[in-house]
C-alpha cells in the first residue's frame, strides 16, 4: 500500500506543502526589486530578501533612491516610526513626556504613540534618546512589547552570550528566540545573540519581517527548483532513493567559500522549510549537543515500539544535522522524524559532509527540505542535495530523497498517531552491491565512504557479492558509512 496519495507537485518553492502543479516555473510577485533598486543590496545577501517584504510592506524605505545602507545602524526613532507606521500611523493626543522630543520633530507622533501604548518608557522618565543606536536587546523589547509582551518560555541557554543580556531585556529575548523573530549568529561552532550590539538595518528589517509573519518573497537560494515530488517513487524497503541522477539543484551562482546557514520561517501550521548551509569548519560545533527536548515538532508524539531501534518511533530530526552547524534547539532546523529516517536514512550523508569538512577544510553547499503533504502535521520525507565547492563536486555530490517511515509502523500523516502492523519483513533474497574493502583492517564500505581515500593502494580492493558472503569471511562493517 502507499504511505502517501500520489499528487502532482512539485517543489519549486520553499513551501512544500505540495499544492503547486508541476509546471516547471514559478514567479513571485515582487514589483520593485530591492536589488535592483538599491546599489548595496545584492540578490545573494542573507538579509535581501527581508529587506524586499519590509520594503514591499511598506515598514522601511531607502536612505535614498539608490542605497538602502544594510550596515549602518538604525536609531531608536527610526523603529519607533517603523511600529507607528505599521500600526497605520494612528492620531495621538496623549501628554510628551520627554524632554528630548519636539512636537516639529518627524518621529514626534511616532514617540508618543509609542509611550502611550506602553512600548516605550524612554530611557528615563523624562528622556527618549531619538538619536541613539538601538541595539539588539531594545529592538526586542520594542517588538515584544508591540506584541502584548505574552508569556515567554524560550531559552537562551543555547546561546554562549546569553548572560550579557540585561534583566529587564530578559523576557523579551526569550520570546523572540521562542518565536523565531531571532536565531542569533554562530561563530566557531557557538551560537551568540549579540544583545549589545546595534541592530543593523539589515536585522532591524529581518526581525520585524519576521515578527510580522515572515519573508513574502521566496530565495530562489534556499529553495530547491526542478524537484517534482510526484516523481519520487513510493518506498520500497530503500531508505531513500536518488532524486535527479544524483545531481543537486544548485546553480553556479550558488557557490560561495564563505560559510553561512540560513532556515526559513516556520509556515502557518507551524512546519518546517528549508534549512539551507554553506558547510565549513567554523560552523561545526566545538562542545556537546545540548537539550532539545523543549521543542515539539508538529506531529510529534512521545510512543513506543519494541520492534524499534532505541524504541521510540520519533526522534527530534535535525534538518541540518548538529555535527554541521552546531544547532541545539533550533525550532526551525527540527522535525518529527523516524528512528529510520534519521538513523538508516540521513546519518550516513550528514557523516559523510562532515567528515569530508573535516578532512579538507573545504566548504559544502548542505540544502534539506522537508515536504509536507497537504495538510500533514509529519513530513512524507526529506531532500537531501550537498556538493563540495572548492573541487565543484568532486568530494561530495549527492541528491536524495529520504523515507520518513518506519517498517512495521502504520504512520497516519495528518496527525502522527501510529499504529504497529507486524515485525517489519526480511527481505527474501539478498542482493549484490559493491563494496570497497580494506584487507588490512578487515573492514568493509561503500564506495562512497570518505574513509575509502584514506585506504592504502595495497590494501584497497573492489569487491562485487553479497554483503553476507564478507562477513563469513571475517570482515565487518565500516561504522561510519554503515554498508
Amino acid at each position: 500500500m502507499k504511505h502517501r496519495k500520489r499528487l502532482a507537485a512539485c517543489l519549486l518553492t520553499a513551501a512544500l506543502t505540495v499544492s503547486t502543479l508541476c509546471t516547471g516555473a514559478f514567479a513571485w510577485n515582487t514589483p520593485t526589486k530591492v536589488a535592483h533598486r538599491f546599489a548595496d543590496v545584492s540578490s545573494s545577501d542573507w538579509f535581501c530578501d527581508a529587506v524586499q517584504t519590509a520594503f514591499d510592506k511598506g515598514y522601511m524605505s531607502g536612505t535614498s533612491n539608490t542605497t538602502f545602507v544594510p550596515r549602518g545602524a538604525t536609531t531608536r526613532a527610526a523603529f519607533v516610526q517603523t511600529l507607528y507606521a505599521k500600526a497605520g500611523s494612528p492620531s495621538v493626543s496623549s501628554a510628551n513626556p520627554f524632554h528630548d522630543v519636539k512636537s516639529g520633530d518627524w518621529y514626534y507622533s511616532a514617540v508618543l504613540w509609542a509611550s502611550q501604548n506602553g512600548i516605550t518608557n524612554g530611557t528615563s522618565a523624562t528622556t527618549f534618546s531619538p538619536n541613539a543606536n538601538v541595539t539588539r536587546e531594545q529592538l526586542a523589547v520594542f517588538l515584544y512589547a508591540d506584541a502584548g509582551k505574552p508569556h515567554a518560555t524560550g531559552s537562551l541557554s543555547d546561546f554562549a552570550d546569553s548572560s550579557r543580556v540585561d534583566s529587564w531585556a530578559l523576557p523579551a529575548m526569550r520570546w523572540a528566540v521562542q518565536n523565531g523573530v531571532i536565531s542569533g549568529s554562530t561563530s566557531n561552532g557557538k551560537r551568540y545573540l549579540k544583545p549589545l550590539d546595534n541592530a543593523t538595518r539589515a536585522e532591524t528589517a529581518t526581525m520585524l519581517v519576521y515578527y510580522t509573519g515572515g519573508i513574502q518573497t521566496k530565495p530562489a537560494a534556499i529553495s530547491p527548483t526542478g524537484f517534482c515530488y510526484d516523481d519520487v517513487t513510493d518506498y520500497s524497503g530503500a531508505a531513500y532513493t536518488v532524486v535527479n541522477n544524483n545531481t543537486p539543484f544548485f546553480t553556479s551562482a550558488d557557490a560561495t567559500t564563505t560559510s553561512f546557514e540560513r532556515y526559513s520561517a516556520l509556515d502557518g501550521m507551524g512546519r518546517c522549510d528549508t534549512a539551507y548551509a554553506n558547510v565549513g569548519t567554523d560552523l561545526m560545533p566545538t562542545e556537546h549537543r545540548g537539550d532539545i527536548s523543549s521543542v515539539k515538532p508538529t506531529g510529534w508524539h512521545s510512543v513506543k515500539y519494541d520492534i524499534v531501534d532505541g524504541k521510540y518511533l520519533y526522534n527530534r530530526c535535525h534538518l541540518i544535522g548538529y555535527q554541521l552547524t552546531a544547532e541545539n534547539a533550533n525550532k526551525l532546523n527540527l522535525i518529527t522524524g523516524t528512528r529510520y529516517l534519521n538513523i538508516q536514512g540521513m546519518l550516513d550523508f550528514e557523516n559523510m559532509v562532515a567528515d569530508y569538512v573535516k578532512e579538507t577544510k573545504n566548504h559544502v553547499l548542505y540544502r534539506v527540505t522537508p515536504v509536507f503533504e497537504g495538510d500533514n502535521a509529519v513530513a512524507n520525507g526529506v531532500l537531501m542535495e550537498a556538493q563540495s565547492v572548492e573541487d565543484h563536486g568532486a568530494g561530495v555530490t549527492f541528491c536524495v530523497y529520504c523515507y520518513n517511515v518506519q517498517p512495521g509502523i502504520v504512520i497516519d500523516y495528518v496527525t502522527g498517531d501510529s499504529y504497529q502492523t507486524s515485525t517489519p519483513s526480511q527481505p527474501s533474497g539478498e542482493t549484490t552491491a559493491t563494496y570497497i574493502l580494506n584487507t588490512g583492517s578487515k573492514k568493509f564500505h561503500k564506495p562512497s565512504c570518505s574513509s575509502v581515500n584514506k585506504i592504502s593502494t595495497a590494501n584497497k580492493k573492489s569487491f562485487t557479492g553479497k554483503r553476507s558472503d564478507l562477513i563469513s569471511q571475517g570482515y565487518s562493517p565500516c561504522g561510519t558509512c554503515k554498508p
